[in-house]
């Protein structure tokens, strides 16, 4: 019984530790946080785009699969709720790789570079 209690002790202080490494990256890197920043824009700005087509094509989707009842249980609203998501959600998705193929992660650990001076005549 106890070796399970050191388990998810163990477990639970790697994840806080990783969670912890990756808050202190991101609010001590300007160059990670317009990183993140951007590919959040990108997420929500083809989530936006991918709702008028994706939102009423996933409820016809939950309709032909006879997922919407009467009965409301938690089970078919959350399969609603994936069938109506799912595109916006992957065209985000979409949106946010083509947001890292032209800007790739930033290395918070390579030395900073030196300022770039012109040559002098």
């Amino acid at each position: 019984m106890s070796l399970h209690l050191a388990e998810i002790v163990f477990a639970s202080i790697l994840f806080l530790g990783f969670a912890a490494a990756v808050i202190y990256t991101l609010t001590k890197s300007a160059e990670i946080r317009f990183w993140v920043g951007g590919a959040w824009a990108a997420f929500v700005n083809g989530f936006i785009e991918g709702a008028p087509v994706g939102s009423p094509a996933g409820a016809g989707i939950a309709l032909a699969d006879n997922e919407v009842h009467a009965d409301f249980g938690l089970r078919h609203l959350a399969i609603e709720a994936a069938h109506v998501l799912a595109v916006p959600f992957f065209t985000g998705l979409a949106d946010i790789r083509a947001f890292t193929k032209q800007n790739p992660f930033p290395n918070p650990f390579s030395p900073p570079r030196a300022p770039v001076t012109p040559p002098t005549p």
